[in-house]
């Protein structure tokens, strides 16, 4: 792995180390009777049913779309699709622009979609530098503001030029607005710093990473 890809791959993972939970045990009993099983079948049934009534359908997202540009005007992209890593049950995400298809299949604990030659791929990291402890999911609903702070939700923009790496953040601000989370996480970005700019929504389909 060359040093660029390394260096997006930690700026993705550098938030903190989660508490691990077993799941409880959830074995029910029963009696031996076949009408108690059937009832008690029907009973679950209809607390499935009543749950997944309960549960809000995800919400159609707008496609990924956008631009990137560095100040110079030197790089360009025209974002078209987008694919995210979900780290640590969502309490972090890697968001990958490009302007070619993107597949889950680029997406590994080593591994990030990589620029073919001429082209751009630009990681929008969203995380949490020294956090003390686990912190809650990134939700719908929610906007990152940018900020150099530590143990504060924040984002990072990079853009991977297959030779080089455009990491700078002096003089960032901007603001990522979460949409919709679930089996993708769809919202908005707008960014800037001494180096680039990047306006653009995404639709990205998650992988756990």
């Amino acid at each position: 792995m060359r040093p660029i890809k390394l260096f997006i791959l930690l700026v993705a993972l550098a938030t903190f180390a989660a508490a691990c939970g077993g799941d409880g045990d959830d074995t029910a009993s029963t009696d031996d009777t076949g009408d108690a099983t059937s009832d008690a079948d029907a009973t679950a049934d209809t607390d499935e049913a009543d749950e997944a009534a309960a549960e809000p359908a995800e919400p159609d997202c707008a496609p990924t779309s956008g631009t990137f540009e560095s100040i110079d005007g030197a790089v360009t992209l025209t974002a078209t699709d987008a694919i995210a890593g979900r780290i640590l049950d969502g309490q972090a995400y890697s968001i990958y622009l490009a302007d070619r298809a993107l597949s889950e299949d680029e997406l590994g604990i080593i591994s990030v979609p990589e620029p073919g030659a001429g082209e751009v791929v630009v990681a929008l990291a969203i995380t949490t530098f020294n956090a003390e402890g686990p912190e809650d999911p990134v939700v719908a609903g929610e906007v990152v503001e940018y900020t150099s702070d530590f143990g504060v939700r924040t984002f990072v923009v990079t853009a991977d030029l297959g030779d080089d790496i455009l990491g700078n953040s002096t003089e960032a601000s901007g603001t990522v607005t979460i949409t919709s989370v679930g089996s993708s996480i769809c919202g908005e970005v707008t960014y800037q710093d001494n180096e680039k700019t990047l306006t653009a929504v995404f639709a990205a389909p998650v992988k756990d990473v």
